[in-house]
């Protein structure tokens, strides 16, 4: 029974290391494609916590991930390994656009089946 705990834990450790991987290569992909587009309009701003300059929409990766750590103690998904992965994905943003956050079971409206996956009940909501 031991062995098969410790095969879990790494298949977790796995999953996790590659959610975070695929997350922070696609996020890459999208700043590339946002530092393009913005050198044909000029759309970056400064930071107005650390007046950092060339950064999005008024607040750096930096400042973004501080306002996050703070707001950990705030939330809980019930779960400490999505807990972990999304206090991860935040504290290592690179990116003021793509943002991994919990969102509460209560702040979800029109909830509907959907289908059933392999892993569970699959339903969607606004």
């Amino acid at each position: 029974m031991a062995e098969n705990n410790s095969d879990n834990n790494f298949y977790n450790i796995f999953i996790f290391d590659l959610l975070i991987f695929i997350f922070n290569l696609l996020t890459c992909i999208f700043e590339f494609l946002i530092f393009i587009l913005g050198l044909f309009i000029n759309m970056t701003k400064g930071c107005k916590k650390c007046f950092q300059t060339n950064v999005w929409y008024y607040r750096c990766n930096e400042c973004n991930a501080k306002q996050f750590q703070q707001d950990f103690p705030n939330w809980t998904s019930g779960n400490e390994f999505i807990d972990r992965f999304i206090q991860e994905t935040q504290l290592n943003v690179q990116s003021n656009f793509i943002v991994i956050e919990w969102v509460p079971y209560n702040r979800f409206k029109n909830i509907e089946y959907h289908d059933k996956g392999v892993s569970g009940t699959i339903y969607k909501a606004i």
